[in-house]
């Protein structure tokens, strides 16, 4: 997932866009092409360096594969694991001496990637 994230940000796609098409296409649900422009304002902390949109995409992603109280337990996890590696879910703090933002995108989507799949397997049935 973590390529396919990083293909979709080469190609001109902001940071939440690349992270949700590429667990879409990873984990086989739709994004479209509508989808997409509603994550095209969702970048750049919102616009003021707030929170890391990357963190809304893999929220977004895991609502779509899960039960809501999965996805809670998923977006728990996601959010402690994020901060823990990169020490911030705010933008503006991660963004400062990067060049760009590819680290913390493919990071991201490594992270829902193993997230989903543990709990796929922590689920006997899909979810």
């Amino acid at each position: 997932m973590k390529e396919l994230a990083l293909h979709y940000h080469d190609e001109g796609r902001n940071c939440s866009q690349s992270v949700l098409r590429a667990a879409g296409a990873y984990f086989g649900f739709e994004i479209t092409d509508r989808d997409m422009d509603m994550l095209k304002v969702l970048n750049a902390g919102f616009g003021l360096g707030m929170v890391c949109a990357v963190l809304l995409a893999g929220i977004m992603a895991f609502g779509l594969v899960a039960d809501e109280r999965a996805a809670r337990r998923m977006r728990l996890a996601f959010i402690s694991e994020f901060t823990d590696i990169f020490g911030s879910a705010d933008c503006a703090a991660l963004t400062r001496g990067r060049g760009s933002c590819a680290e913390i995108i493919g990071g991201a989507a490594d992270m829902v990637q193993r997230i989903i799949e543990k709990e796929r397997e922590y689920n006997s049935e899909p979810i």
